[in-house]
């Protein structure tokens, strides 16, 4: 799909879609939130829309985090990618992107976007984008892939972390 078929308002079957491209316009991004889910459970994640069309950046997807603070941080790259030219690409580790804790980008595989990217395979018509995982510690300095975190979260086998029971497709690693 070309970049002026992507902003096509006429693609679009509902105010969602149409708000996508609003402010993908007028931002560089649209930022989507899913809730926690109950049966079973799901953590909440959000992601990244339009920054691959607009600076060629990979999508951001950041699992377990709250929207409220979720929202501020990917608008924040967003302006750190659109005003500082910065990149956050598989393997950096930028110390000023959650304050006081190191977080890491990991690529994450095409074949594993399924739903967690959903609002991307739409806008860009199937799965021809990068997307990168920001991981964070829990507030003890935890990362997923330490021995003691949270059993919510498991390694994909592209290390992504993903909530196993929501993806039994997706291999895990031990932690230790």
């Amino acid at each position: 799909m070309t970049p002026e078929e992507r902003m096509n308002p006429a693609r679009c079957v509902n105010d969602f879609q149409r708000n996508h491209l609003k402010y993908i316009k007028e931002t560089g991004v649209s930022i989507m939130h899913v809730a926690e889910g109950q049966n079973p459970a799901t953590p909440a994640w959000s992601y990244t829309v339009g920054l691959w069309h607009r600076y060629r950046h990979l999508e951001v997807s950041v699992i377990g985090l709250g929207s409220n603070l979720t929202q501020i941080l990917l608008n924040n790259l967003n302006i750190s990618i659109r005003d500082e030219g910065r990149t956050f690409k598989d393997g950096a580790a930028p110390t000023d992107v959650l304050d006081g804790y190191v977080c890491f980008f990991k690529s994450i595989d095409p074949s594993e976007y399924g739903d967690w990217l959903a609002g991307d395979r739409w806008f860009y018509g199937g799965i021809d984008f990068p997307a990168v995982q920001l991981l964070w510690p829990n507030t003890s300095g935890v990362y997923p892939w330490n021995s003691g975190a949270d059993d919510y979260f498991a390694l994909g086998s592209t290390g992504a972390v993903v909530a196993a029971f929501t993806c039994p497709h997706l291999r895990t690693y031990p932690r230790g």
